[in-house]
């Protein structure tokens, strides 16, 4: 933690009024829990999207349920809630990776079998509990229908995979519910004439980039991984299963007698031996971040050229390639870059340092024309105060020290700053607010039966209202890195719309 902290010290650029807020942001750094306390599942003060995936000592057994306690008890554990978007909580989400991991074959136990796979594996369970009120549209989930399916969305070496898992049964008739299946309904894998039962929706099917005509079906009794003929890159190096049942709560991961019941359980999982946890790194722990790649640009200009002896007008054509930024994104929990955070998951306080760090040295290395200092002073000091007043989850004054900053910002881009000066800074930090809110909310969204410190209820209408703000804010982000550099000016800007998310943050109970 205190290796970042010299730069700040150090930064030319700090005004010197900004000098009390650096020692505050220091002493909120070490004042912050400890790392390895964030990393045990559902902790007092739980990480959610984006957040670090635990890396496992176990070797998960892909049976589509909580096997031993080892399998999922160290990893990352979080509501479902943000994910379902306007649904309430039904149920949790675990995450967690495996280097190199050895998988064994569902099946009668072989002494010598599986098979190791180099690389990074991650894996995803999702235990949706549902509701024990028939009126409660979640009280779906706690029955054991043909239909049943879920879909996982993965980065894979070939591009985004997603994976649709099945019940073990296949319903004869798809109608009531292919059309809500997310693309489902234009697979290639349906062949014209075939109704009702359209589909065979059983084991699971993989798509690859969002292209109906990559759609690869994989039944029970298929090659599995662990298994010699198992291809990761014929089923876009993906793999799922499905049962019924409460498995988790039969091993105490999930302490909670009330969710004690039969329900749907999901595991799914995707294979990268692109990365190699030795050597290579991971991708940026960031949902938006900037890519430098060749851009050809054609120019035509009229010419004239002589043609037997007679000048005549022409075009001459020129190609010519270029180096341009390109706004990427990826909507994923990520893993952290060990050689920028050592000690594992940052706290809010380490984040902080890191982020005003990246903002100064851009500065510093950028021609900053004499005109613009001032305000470009301006901007990191009111940065610094924004972050202060985030981790304070002060919101209102925040957002409040966020215009002036915004201000000063735009009048640095006015007055000679170059456009791209800050641009995978500003990315940085609306990831840390984003990062600062979904946290704050489960902390009060998860009870004491649950291991949490909040208890709220899922009922409570604000806690709903906020949840939905902060995922449609998410999925806002994601439609932005979609639009490319065009994106770009609102990565900043689009911190806004979470200002009332805060407004009703700080309405809450058990909020400072």
């Amino acid at each position: 933690m205190l290796r970042l902290l010299p730069a700040l010290v150090s930064a030319s650029l700090i005004p010197p009024a900004a000098l009390a807020a650096l020692a505050a942001l220091a002493a909120l750094a070490a004042l912050a829990l400890p790392v390895a306390a964030q990393l045990t599942p559902n902790p007092n003060a739980p990480l959610s999207l984006p957040a670090e995936i635990p890396e496992v000592d176990a070797d998960p057994v892909m049976d589509g349920m909580a096997s031993f306690t080892d399998e999922w008890d160290e990893a990352l554990r979080v509501p479902d809630t943000f994910f379902f978007g306007d649904a309430w909580r039904s149920g949790f989400y675990y995450f967690e990776r495996k280097n190199d991991w050895h998988a064994v074959p569902v099946g009668p136990p072989v002494e010598g079998a599986g098979i190791t796979y180099e690389g990074i594996t991650t894996f995803i369970a999702h235990d949706i509990i549902g509701s024990g009120d028939a009126a409660n549209p979640l009280n779906q989930f706690r029955v054991d229908d043909p239909h049943d399916w879920n879909s996982f969305d993965f980065p894979v070496p070939t591009g985004m995979a997603k994976i649709w898992v099945f019940d073990g049964e296949n319903d004869p008739d798809d109608s009531n519910w292919l059309g809500a299946a997310e693309g489902l309904a234009d697979s290639s894998l349906i062949p014209e004439g075939r109704s009702p039962d359209l589909i065979d929706d059983r084991g699971f099917i993989a798509r690859l980039n969002d292209d109906p005509s990559t759609d690869i079906h994989w039944f029970e009794g298929l090659p599995e991984p662990g298994d010699a003929g198992w291809d990761w890159a014929t089923f876009h190096y993906v793999f799922g299963r499905h049962t019924f049942g409460q498995s988790f709560q039969d091993l105490l991961l999930d302490p909670d007698p009330e969710n004690a019941v039969p329900h749907e359980v999901y595991e799914a999982c995707a294979y990268r031996p692109d990365w190699d946890p030795d050597d290579d790194d991971p991708p940026p722990p960031f949902c938006l971040w900037w890519e430098f790649e060749d851009e050809e640009e054609v120019t035509v200009k009229d010419v004239w050229v002589i043609q037997d002896g007679t000048p005549v007008k022409g075009k001459l054509t020129t190609v010519t390639k270029k180096k341009v930024p390109v706004l990427k994104g990826e909507w994923w929990v990520h893993l952290w870059d060990d050689d920028v955070f050592p000690v594992g998951v940052p706290t809010p306080g380490q984040w902080a340092i890191f982020i005003f760090n990246q903002w100064n040295q851009a500065a510093q290395n950028a021609e900053v024309p004499e005109k613009a200092l001032e305000d470009v002073q301006f901007t990191l000091s009111f940065l610094q105060g924004f972050m202060f007043a985030l981790i304070a989850q002060d919101y209102a004054n925040a957002f409040q020290t966020f215009k002036f900053m915004s201000i000063h910002h735009g009048r640095a881009l006015k007055k000679g700053l170059p456009p791209f000066v800050w641009l995978h800074e500003r990315m940085l930090l609306v990831q840390f607010v984003y990062y600062m809110m979904v946290q704050h909310v489960i902390a009060l969204d998860v009870g004491p039966a649950e291991g949490g410190s909040g208890g709220l209820t899922i009922e409570d209408k604000t806690l709903g209202k906020v949840s939905r703000g902060i995922y449609k804010f998410g999925q806002s982000l994601r439609a932005t890195a979609s639009k490319g550099n065009k994106g770009a000016p609102k990565v900043l800007t689009s911190l806004n719309k979470l200002k009332k998310v805060g407004q009703l943050l700080e309405g809450l109970e058990g909020s400072p």
